[in-house]
């Protein structure tokens, strides 16, 4: 937000805002290693939403991460997507967010090997 010129009072309205959005705002005055590894997480998705952006760009946004702090992470980014419009690019190997997912595409050294709609999608399970 420094970049952006964002006056002070308006930077700390928003991070606060962001954080309650998250489910952290108790946790403002905590330092990063005072905080579980979903909580930051949380974080960093506040952090993106700031700037109120249209896209976010998210890597792995549920790894190393237990299955409900997992989900509900998921859960946020669903509700951003729908509630604010946000567009969210994700790149991960979990079959999880496939729900949440419009389209998937599936890399491979670089390039993108196929494209899918959630409808298409249909996932084989091999032991």
């Amino acid at each position: 937000m420094v970049f952006a010129d964002v006056p002070r009072n308006e930077q700390l309205k928003r991070a606060e805002e962001a954080l309650e959005r998250v489910a952290l705002g108790t946790r403002a005055n905590h330092k990063p290693s005072e905080l579980s590894a979903g909580e930051q997480q949380r974080v960093a998705i506040a952090r993106a939403l700031v700037n109120n952006p249209i896209i976010i760009l998210a890597d792995e946004p549920t790894g190393n991460l237990d299955l409900q702090t997992g989900l509900e992470v998921i859960n946020l980014l669903r509700q951003l997507n729908k509630e604010n419009e946000v567009t969210i690019i994700t790149a991960t190997r979990d079959l999880r967010l496939i729900d949440i997912s419009d389209r998937l595409a599936h890399l491979r050294n670089g390039h993108i090997e196929r494209s899918e709609t959630r409808d298409d999608v249909r996932v084989e399970i091999v032991e």
